[in-house]
């Protein structure tokens, strides 16, 4: 898929996105066994003890132009995935195709030159995103500059157009961060990430710090924006509502593993037909009705620490349909239907 050249145009940046023909262009990113530890150092030497098991053997794919919401407790591995896929952080295993080539497998030199422009990221907290001390025409002008996309007679008027993408104007440029609202500055985050022409976009809990009348209006931008550029997302949130509403496809995330992935109906699939984990995520969205009682599932016990991670499933230790296989043996991710997938015993 190509953005095309008029689209290109109007926002200031004619390049192409033609995906080699030797890949598949409807997938924009792969990722295959992709594992993160972090060393836990102690002592006078300074000697490792452990490992904090943050993202452990995931595995996924994209397509382009959708979004994946990725959804799972504080902790699971939500964030640092974003950060490995989008190489602000080393993996310690695995790959991460982007168009089809291995970003690992480049140098950062090269990363930086050829990839990052097309990759961004929004952050959850919009103030300490930006620079206090920037105005915001030279916050938004710094990646253009770095990555020598135009000459800097032309930035200006580009990043007008781009401010009115995202709902601001030109007298905007010449103001301080704390002069906005939260909303406001999220969208200036937006715009940032926009102003390189990307393709792929990591959205980590873009609106969780904005007052629900707002994230209902930043989170339709996104949508628009998607649909004009032809963006892809990948939307990390805990707010099972929001993931809903703007995601295609749902990966649910447990202690840095998959759990399961499927279509964003899962949420309201009959509990047999979904993961554990997943039926109890699910019960815990609030129905728009004072009269229903939805029955809540409450897992027993509290998620183990990402230090020592159980064996076998990593959720055997809270399931309620724990098996004596489950404490020994790692469930695979198998198909149970269309585009789903489950992570999962008997299942």
């Amino acid at each position: 898929m190509s953005v095309p050249q008029e689209q290109a145009a109007e926002t200031g940046l004619v390049e192409s996105r033609e995906v080699p023909e030797d890949i598949d262009s409807d997938i924009i990113l792969r990722v295959e066994n992709l594992v993160k530890y972090f060393e836990i150092r102690s002592g006078v030497l300074n000697r490792i003890i452990g490992y904090v098991h943050a993202v452990d053997g995931v595995s996924f794919e994209v397509k382009r132009g959708s979004t994946l919401g990725i959804v799972g407790e504080s902790g699971c591995g939500k964030t640092t995935l974003g950060k490995v896929i989008l190489r602000l952080i080393e993996p310690t295993d695995g790959k991460v195709y982007f168009n089809g080539v291995d970003i690992f497998s480049v140098s950062r030199r090269a990363f930086r030159k050829q990839y990052r422009k097309k990759m961004q990221v929004v952050f959850q907290d919009p103030y300490a995103s930006l620079n206090p001390r920037m105005m915001i025409k030279d916050a938004l002008s710094e990646p253009i500059i770095a990555h020598r996309i135009m000459s800097r007679k032309e930035i200006l008027p580009y990043l007008v157009r781009v401010l009115r993408e995202v709902g601001l104007d030109k007298e905007h440029l010449m103001r301080y961060p704390h002069e906005f609202s939260g909303g406001q500055r999220q969208r200036i985050c937006i715009a940032r990430a926009l102003v390189l022409n990307p393709e792929l976009i990591v959205l980590d809990e873009p609106t969780a710090s904005l007052d629900v009348s707002v994230q209902a209006r930043v989170l339709n931008l996104l949508k628009r924006l998607q649909k004009r550029r032809g963006l892809t997302y990948l939307f990390i949130s805990h707010d099972l509502s929001t993931v809903t509403h703007m995601s295609d496809t749902v990966m649910v995330m447990y202690l840095g593993r998959i759990m399961e992935i499927g279509p964003k109906e899962i949420f309201t699939m009959e509990e047999s037909k979904i993961h554990p984990y997943t039926a109890a995520l699910a019960s815990a969205i609030p129905i728009p009705d004072p009269d229903y009682e939805k029955p809540r599932i409450i897992l027993k016990g509290d998620v183990p620490s990402p230090v020592n991670p159980p064996s076998g499933c990593v959720f055997h230790t809270r399931c309620p349909y724990t098996q004596p296989n489950c404490e020994t043996e790692v469930p695979e991710l198998k198909k149970i239907g269309e585009n789903h997938y489950v992570a999962c015993h008997y299942r």
